[in-house]
């Protein structure tokens, strides 16, 4: 009887480890300031792993020959369990009474991908650390953003390589150095600084040598509009600027903008408010993170697991004749599926809107011309090509999209889901939504407004793709393009005046 029992122990040990090896995690247990978490397989894994072991080791036991021996090899076996099971508590337990401890492995950057290259700052949020000479090779689909997301299942190999580097100056910014004068100022998120090209190929460095300009550029990735503002007062307009280049970008501008509402909410600092404060069981506890670490240390380039759906195969997109490699950024569908009467009559508008007034009369004030960039995601350029294709894979579209989608665009009035189908012509309808109000805008307050869309849109008729396969930013291609479109603009305004 006893090894019946024992046999039955050892089958639901087994069953509790497929519990764990293959419950997903919901999409409220997948926050979008950082969709994956590499801890999700590690917190899976181990507990799995041990239950396998003792679903194991009672199995042995209960092939014992004797009732003495199968007795004996139960006492030891549970003395160590036991022991096992009260060390990993007590070290827990001393992880948390002493938080200075976890300094020595906690790796912030998993919960705050890029944090090891920053500073807090308690108006901006966080900084990039001064005087960083950083170099690395960037294969997208090895390690472009949507990879490294794990937004994409099993990449077809591109053959893209670009040689990047992360050179920052004394005050945390993109350039060699610090002028005391320049002649523009760009300012922006990882579309302007950090951008996984090489920085000559940045398209602000393009446009302001063919216009033969000098050039400070304050962008940082991960960076709203709110904080855009402040580098550009604290750093910015001191250097004095002709022109002033808002860098805006569709993806997410308007979610960062959010973002940075509810973080001066909290009262938290950066790292407390995107990381460890959105941490749920049972990645609060020191042990995890321990575990979590180790794992990183020994696969720092891995893939991130995901519990939510990977962008559906297949991955190629035929534009105008040409076929490419092509994933979109499953978040971006949160904006581009607003209406445009929603984006205007929501928090983030008014706070984005709000700064952009803010900015333009600061530079109006010192003698600086306000400029907005649009940059648009790669969704809107492809638009037409991918819809196309969406409606041929709407299902599994629908799928990948829905835990980004907001609640007044998947629920219908009468409280049902939108069906794959209403997805798609939903995103047909407002793709250009952020667009238009944008551009009225401009209009209304007297932005100069650079539209890089009808450009980005007529290179695609070329053999490449102004994005990359796997990554939400653009190619050096792409960054030429927009750089094109920024010079015709820059170049008028530094001509002589014609002799009449």
């Amino acid at each position: 009887m006893k090894t019946f029992f024992i046999r039955i122990a050892a089958v639901m040990l087994l069953l509790l480890a497929a519990f764990f090896l293959h419950s997903p995690l919901s999409p409220k247990d997948v926050p979008p300031w950082n969709p994956l978490i590499l801890g999700y397989t590690v917190v899976m894994f181990f507990p799995a792993a041990a239950f396998i072991l003792c679903a194991v080791v009672l199995g042995l036991i209960s092939l014992s020959r004797t009732r003495e021996a199968m007795r004996r090899r139960l006492r030891k076996f549970l003395a160590v369990a036991v022991s096992s099971v009260v060390c990993i508590i007590l070290l827990d337990v001393i992880l948390s009474a002493f938080p200075a401890l976890q300094s020595s492995f906690f790796d912030k950057s998993i919960f705050l991908p890029g944090s090891e290259l920053q500073v807090m700052d308690s108006e901006l949020g966080y900084r990039l650390k001064p005087n960083l000479d950083k170099k690395s090779q960037f294969e997208p689909w090895r390690t472009g953003n949507l990879i490294m997301d794990g937004q994409v299942a099993d990449p077809a190999p591109t053959g893209e390589y670009s040689a990047t580097e992360l050179r920052t100056d004394a005050d945390g910014f993109c350039n060699d150095s610090v002028p005391q004068a320049c002649d523009i100022v760009v300012t922006g998120d990882s579309f302007v600084g950090q951008s996984p090209v090489q920085r000559d190929y940045y398209w602000s460095e393009i446009a302001a040598k063919k216009a033969g300009m000098s050039l400070y550029n304050l962008g940082v990735g991960g960076y709203g509009p709110q904080q855009e503002l402040g580098v550009l007062k604290r750093y910015g307009l001191p250097k004095k600027p002709k022109i002033v280049l808002w860098a805006y970008f569709e993806g997410n501008d308007l979610r960062d903008a959010e973002r940075f509402i509810e973080y001066r909410k909290s009262g938290l600092n950066w790292l407390e408010f995107n990381g460890t404060s959105k941490m749920r069981f049972p990645y609060t506890h020191p042990v995890v993170r321990l575990l979590i670490a180790i794992v990183k240390a020994l696969s720092p380039q891995a893939p991130q697991s995901s519990p939510l759906p990977p962008y559906p195969k297949p991955y190629e997109l035929r534009a105008d004749g040409w076929g490419w490699l092509v994933s979109f950024d499953r978040w971006t569908f949160r904006t581009l599926t607003e209406s445009k009467t929603r984006i205007e009559n929501s928090p983030e508008w008014a706070a984005t809107t709000a700064t952009l007034l803010k900015a333009k009369r600061l530079c109006n004030e010192s003698g600086a011309r306000f400029v907005l960039v649009y940059l648009p995601d790669k969704f809107t350029v492809l638009a037409d090509e991918a819809l196309a294709r969406f409606e041929k894979d709407k299902e599994k579209i629908y799928e990948f999209a829905k835990p980004a989608l907001n609640e007044n665009v998947l629920k219908k009035e009468d409280g049902t889901e939108i069906t794959p189908e209403e997805f798609v012509e939903i995103l047909r309808q407002n793709c250009g939504a952020q667009h238009d109000a944008l551009k009225e805008f401009c209009a209304k307050e007297g932005i100069p407004f650079i539209d890089t869309v009808p450009a980005l849109r007529e290179s695609v008729k070329s053999r490449e793709c102004p994005y990359y396969s796997y990554d939400t930013h653009l190619s050096a291609m792409g960054e030429t393009v927009v750089a094109d479109a920024v010079a015709s603009f820059l170049k008028p305004a530094t001509q002589p005046p014609q002799a009449p």
